[in-house]
């Protein structure tokens, strides 16, 4: 089995995936050492399927992918609304099942797209699962901003068969079919439940949370309640709540059994019974769940961890473990990305061993035991994955889970009284669960102050708790003991500094169309400009900028500077200031920015961080005429390494302002490559080595434009763009080097866009 394993780890990781001529050339090759090697034949077969299963699964995804060629142009397409519609009052977001496309005034060939992902704004008629609908949208790939510690869509969207994402331009038809599917009783199913349980908010959050995997009700705060308490995996269906289904299937059962068999001799019958009944039940949970992949993935676990009880030869629970890792893969190739596969393998990999090794000890040792045990295991890669860890978590699920698991469970009858006019049951689960969320905020606000924040946690500290969390397990002398606790000490330290005295670190991060970068020095950290901020919600700081100031510990900003108030620039900054401790705000136009102690980015305006000197070089005041002329220009200087950003400034202050200026190692280009920016008079002053253009992806201004990229190659400077290669990050090294990276090249990965 493991073998069989690391054939899809080789593909998983892969940059791009070999072409079919390579892959067969590989089978041939594996094929005739399996003939010669006789010993090791079984395994490189099983290496060898593992492999091809993984390659064929991304060739055959990518073959539906839309291409950037097939990109702005306008196609009808007729198909069905799958899954959950995602609706505010301006918009809604649904998947549309693709059955005929067609370009709408031009002959091009149509793609062979299985599902696309629709934005539709001011809609005029309102979706529900099933509908069938002919509409003209306007297409694109699947396109993640990409940055460190960001959010994949690219991924999210591969392994999900959406093969094209955009926006509907015009409805031409649409039809409410009224057959039975899952997605629509689902959608009914939260209808009722919005409406039934509108007396308790918390409660029918929580129900539609449980019942059928509708988490969209949760906010940010209700978000940040879960992490404080470490009870987010309460409100996500997976592993734990496809076990308790389970076990009421299974019990469900054994009561048929010895109700239809009872005095009768055991057969494997009497395992069949139970065990269909446990998969029949808790797949139907799974359906009404929204079929997801951490759903389903957690009842396959389930299926084969209970198939050893099929025959009286028992399969070894280990190796029950290991098929079971094995057939997911099969069905998910893709999973080993997903920390949520780990933490699932690794935390019934503990109960396992708690099980094992417990047998005689009451059941409710037992229950405390497990909470230890997982918070032993899963402790570390928490800190590594999320920088965050709950050290109440084990306190508060070993009251949590077992009242919300009761809760699951009599959900069952409540529905069947609920049905026949008899709603008591139904409601008192309702007060219980406004009763836990309560109690949650009560321990919130404790709890708060157990929160074991670390940032930059490495993979060696992670090891070395992983260690000592089995010296911990495992029964052994308190001696050993004490030194599995010893061996969590590294994750108390911090990551040494990986700056020092006189280098600087920039990160020009891929905020679509708009700019945001990051200058950090060794005790100091700057922000120039904060990216869009979304007319539907959310922004691209905090999708795109916080994830990763929060992984590197950044609570707090020397300064924050905002160029001009254009909202592709100052759209985060309210964010900014919400979730970071800011000493000093400057803008371009102070008087736009509700913030009493923002300051004028004055020409002249220096200062000195561990060695490195910064500067505004503004134009006179007659020529910064309108809001792009008035940004801040900033310049950041080293021994080594230096940074030129000019925000949106046009070509005349550019020229403006070029006598002040030297040559610079880096040039931020400005207004996103926009022609009337980074003209030939400050290339040929500044003298840049690399440009980098922060641009969207497919952007409609069709920025960088043509000439300012021909412009810059003719200066002999090379060019990063955030479009294609992610956030752009920037250093001078302690060998006094300066060097570029892209975050697409450094995390490349085969489903990866340009």
């Amino acid at each position: 089995m493991i073998t069989y394993i690391s054939g899809f780890f080789i593909t998983g990781w892969l940059p791009s995936l070999p072409t079919v001529w390579v892959w067969l050339l590989i089978l041939l090759l594996c094929l005739l050492l399996g003939w010669w090697f006789s010993t090791t034949r079984t395994s490189l077969f099983l290496l060898l399927a593992g492999f091809s299963v993984a390659y064929l699964y991304g060739q055959q995804q990518l073959s539906h992918r839309l291409s950037e060629s097939a990109a702005g142009i306008d196609w009808e397409i007729v198909g069905t609304v799958s899954g959950l519609p995602d609706q505010n009052a301006s918009r809604v977001r649904f998947d549309l099942a693709v059955e005929q496309i067609t370009a709408f005034d031009r002959q091009e060939p149509a793609p062979s797209i299985r599902t696309i992902r629709l934005s539709w704004y001011q809609p005029a008629y309102p979706i529900r699962p099933g509908d069938h609908l002919r509409v003209t949208v306007r297409l694109k790939p699947p396109h993640s901003l990409r940055n460190p510690k960001g959010f994949d869509y690219e991924y999210w969207a591969f392994v999900r068969h959406i093969d094209a994402v955009g926006y509907v331009k015009e409805l031409s038809s649409e039809q409410s079919v009224e057959y039975f599917s899952f997605d629509r009783l689902r959608f009914d199913l939260i209808s009722w439940v919005n409406q039934r349980f509108e007396r308790w908010p918390k409660a029918r959050v929580m129900l539609n949370a449980l019942w059928l995997g509708d988490k969209s009700a949760i906010d940010s705060d209700g978000w940040q309640l879960l992490q404080t308490t470490g009870t987010t995996h309460l409100m996500v269906v997976s592993g734990l709540h496809i076990g308790v289904i389970v076990g009421l299937g299974w019990w469900l059962g054994r009561l048929l059994t010895g109700m239809l068999w009872r005095g009768k001799e055991a057969r494997i019958s009497h395992f069949a019974l139970p065990f269909v009944c446990a998969l029949l039940l808790s797949g139907v949970y799974v359906i009404l769940a929204g079929f997801s992949i951490p759903t389903v993935r957690a009842w396959l676990m389930a299926a084969i961890l209970l198939s050893g009880f099929l025959t009286f030869d028992r399969i070894s629970i280990w190796r029950r473990w290991w098929g079971s890792m094995a057939v997911v893969l099969t069905l998910f190739p893709l999973a080993i990305h997903e920390v949520g596969f780990w933490l699932s393998f690794i935390a019934v990999a503990a109960l396992i061993f708690l099980v094992d090794s417990s047998r005689g000890v009451s059941k409710l040792r037992i229950i405390f035991l497990s909470q230890w045990y997982i918070f032993l295991v899963i402790g570390p890669f928490s800190l590594l994955f999320f920088g965050v860890l709950s050290l109440f978590a084990p306190l508060v699920n070993v009251l949590a889970i077992p009242l919300v698991s009761l809760a699951l469970l009599i959900s069952v009858p409540a529905i069947f009284l609920e049905l026949l006019g008899i709603p008591w049951l139904l409601e008192s689960i309702a007060y219980s669960l406004e009763g836990i969320w309560f109690g949650l905020e009560a321990v919130a606000k404790i709890s708060s102050q157990g929160l074991w924040h670390r940032s930059s946690v490495d993979w060696v500290a992670v090891g070395f708790a992983l260690f000592g969390s089995v010296l911990l397990i495992i029964p052994l002398s308190y001696v050993i003991r004490l030194a599995g606790f010893l061996c969590w000490v590294p994750l108390l330290f911090k990551a040494p500094a990986s700056l020092t005295e006189g280098d600087f670190q920039v990160v020009v991060f891929d905020v679509g169309q708009g700019l945001s970068v990051l200058v950090r020095t060794a005790n100091h950290q700057l922000i120039y400009d904060t990216g869009p901020a979304y007319r539907h919600g959310g922004g691209a700081f905090e999708r795109a900028v916080l994830p990763y100031l929060k992984h590197q510990g950044i609570t707090g900003l020397d300064r924050l500077v905002i160029s001009h108030d254009d909202n592709d620039h100052a759209g985060g900054w309210s964010v900014a200031h919400q979730h970071l401790e800011i000493t000093q705000t400057e803008a371009g136009m102070p008087e736009r920015l509700p913030i009493e102690s923002a300051r004028y980015c004055e020409s002249g305006l220096q200062w000195q961080w561990d060695n490195v000197i910064f500067r505004y070089v503004q134009p006179k005041a007659n020529l910064a005429s309108n809001d792009n002329n008035r940004s801040c220009i900033l310049e950041v200087r080293s021994d080594q390494c230096s940074l030129l950003i000019t925000g949106d400034a046009d070509t005349d202050i550019e020229a403006q302002i070029a006598p002040n200026l030297r040559p610079v190692t880096w040039l931020i280009a400005g207004h996103h490559g926009s022609k009337t920016s980074t003209g030939a008079p400050l290339l040929n002053r500044v003298q840049p080595e690399v440009v980098v253009f922060s641009a969207g992806f497919l952007n409609p201004y069709r920025h960088p434009h043509e000439q300012v990229v021909e412009r810059v190659k003719a200066s002999g400077a090379a060019i990063y763009r955030t479009d294609r290669q992610g956030a752009i990050l920037l250093n001078s090294s302690p060998k006094n080097a300066c060097f570029v990276r892209g975050w697409r090249e450094m995390e490349k990965r085969y489903w990866s866009g340009s």
